[in-house]
């Protein structure tokens, strides 16, 4: 039977750990927009820092070719088009795990407007698990979670690559 009176304690206790939340939330929020503000009025200098450590930077990074604070109008999209994007993940080898292995994780959207087409919505994984795929970073010096996200924006693209052909093609050309 379920106890609504210990249930209430614990609701209330819930309801002021989301008020927290919110508060917190709130400063994050300030503390992401002053370092925006920062970032409009040294934007060259960050620009040639992170030139300068682009070699050390473990994560992709997009680097800005217009002002941050630039704002453009969008055109309204035609009334049939299609959106595609791909989108992927990786879970890194362990050796505490069962089997040594790696999986790689494709997602596609494929998203047709004003057009009577089934939307595409899943995602393409694959384990890895030969030497050959394990140790195969090892010929050019660099670790196997670095290997995994070449492999992984390859795959990203080459998917994407393919769904735009497909939908090119689905229309006529």
């Amino acid at each position: 039977m379920l106890d609504l009176t210990q249930l209430a304690r614990q609701m209330q206790g819930l309801s002021q750990h989301l008020t927290l939340e919110v508060a917190a939330s709130r400063q994050r929020l300030e503390l992401a927009q002053q370092h925006l503000k920062n970032a409009y009025e040294c934007q060259d200098d960050l620009v040639q820092r992170q030139e300068k450590w682009r070699d050390r930077i473990i994560f992709a990074n997009a680097t800005p070719v217009e002002p941050l604070d630039t704002c453009i109008d969008i055109p309204t999209p035609p009334k049939v088009h299609t959106v595609i994007a791909t989108d992927g993940s990786q879970i890194a080898p362990n050796h505490h795990e069962i089997a040594y292995c790696y999986l790689l994780n494709i997602g596609r959207v494929v998203l047709h407007y004003g057009q009577n087409l089934h939307p595409i919505l899943d995602s393409l994984p694959e384990v890895f698990y030969r030497p050959e795929d394990l140790y195969m970073s090892r010929q050019w010096g660099i670790r196997t979670e670095e290997w995994m996200g070449y492999r992984r924006t390859a795959s990203e693209t080459t998917v994407l690559a393919e769904l735009a052909c497909a939908a090119k093609g689905g229309q006529g050309g």
